[in-house]
């Protein structure tokens, strides 16, 4: 059976992403990019820095190698994460034929795409992950937030800023339906722009981690 890759998402898609299972799966990427991003940004920094400040001595070369190991390590989890969550069918890049000796090995590494273009991907996974964090938790909380104003607007502990102290006080049903209308079109919105997202990311790591 052909497997069919994830295309981007056209304006026929708009109000069909909040019924799509893929929608979801497509959030929780953009959302484990952040710890994930973090994660590979404090390894990577802090390998490589002891690696280069130890150079002078042997231990250097060994923490460097170490790095490039583990690099191609979470290169090929990406690779499986981007296919299993997004849909895409990345071929990881073929591991570099087995040679014996520490320093033919460490020469193999430096030679290999997948060494330094996963290091660019891993290292760009970082404000990746904080852009998609923010602003999935963001565009979230706001729509989901206006939808439900006609519910909580009247509750004693419900005080915000917004839009109390501002040119427009909320303070009856009909308002707050409008509002609440204005967040189910946000809503949709911001799930398109998810699956934008997503798909975006999708290609990046095809681009950098895929044959």
């Amino acid at each position: 059976m052909k497997i069919i890759e994830p295309t981007l998402p056209s304006g026929s898609d708009f109000f069909n992403s909040l019924w799509k299972t893929q929608t979801w799966v497509n959030i929780l990427y953009l959302l484990l990019s952040f710890p994930l991003g973090i994660f590979y940004f404090v390894i990577l920094v802090t390998g490589i820095s002891l690696g280069f400040g130890l150079l002078i001595t042997v231990f250097g070369i060994f923490i460097l190698m170490g790095i490039m190991i583990l690099v191609h390590w979470f290169a090929r989890f990406e690779v499986q994460l981007t296919n299993s969550l997004l849909g895409f069918q990345i071929r990881p890049k073929l591991p570099e034929p087995s040679v014996q000796g520490f320093w033919k090995r460490l020469r193999e590494k430096l030679k290999s795409p997948l060494t330094w273009k996963g290091l660019l991907f891993l290292f760009l996974r970082f404000p990746m992950g904080i852009f998609s964090f923010s602003l999935t938790v963001s565009l979230l909380a706001a729509s989901l937030s206006m939808i439900s104003l006609p519910i909580i607007y009247h509750y004693p502990w419900f005080n915000v800023d917004w839009p109390n102290n501002s040119f427009w006080v909320i303070d009856s049903v009909p308002e707050t339906i409008v509002v609440a209308f204005v967040g189910i079109l946000l809503l949709f919105a911001s799930l398109f722009v998810f699956n934008v997202l997503a798909w975006v990311y999708g290609s990046i790591a095809k681009a950098l981690l895929g044959e």
